[in-house]
């Protein structure tokens, strides 16, 4: 075990003895059990000894467990984004978990969708000048 984990054994047991030193029946004073570093360390022929047991370490689990599950999204926190068009997704901007506000750029997407829109939006600009072309020279 690391220090830290012996540290909390050791504390648990300073504060089950009670302080530093208890007096007994004979008014003698018995020296209690203190904490040297990462130790606990009992006085020799301390009474509290006969209740100490030691074992042997084993090796223990795994760090990791196996279990069967099932991943939801949480429905409460999670967003739904549709882009406008249909594409292939060529990069992801933003990672997942960072905040973003409307109009951040999350994904770079290819479409051939939004190239048609765009030569529509041109030749609709294109049609509409000439109208007013031809509408001023009527006039």
């Amino acid at each position: 075990m690391t220090a830290n984990r012996w540290a909390g054994f050791a504390a648990a047991a300073v504060l089950l003895a009670g302080g530093a030193c208890r007096r007994t029946s004979d008014n003698a004073t018995e020296a209690e059990p203190r904490i040297e570093g990462d130790q606990l360390v009992m006085p020799p022929g301390s009474p509290r000894l006969a209740g100490v047991v030691t074992e042997a370490a084993t090796v223990g689990a795994p760090d990791s467990l196996t279990v069967p599950g099932r991943l939801a999204w949480d429905e409460d926190a999670t967003v739904r984004v549709f882009a406008p068009f249909a594409g292939r997704v060529t990069s992801v901007v933003a990672d997942v978990g960072h905040r973003v506000r409307a109009g951040d750029t999350l994904a770079l997407i290819s479409s051939p969708d939004f190239g048609q829109a765009q030569a529509d939006a041109r030749r609709a600009v294109t049609d509409f000048a000439l109208a007013e072309r031809t509408s001023a020279r009527t006039h």
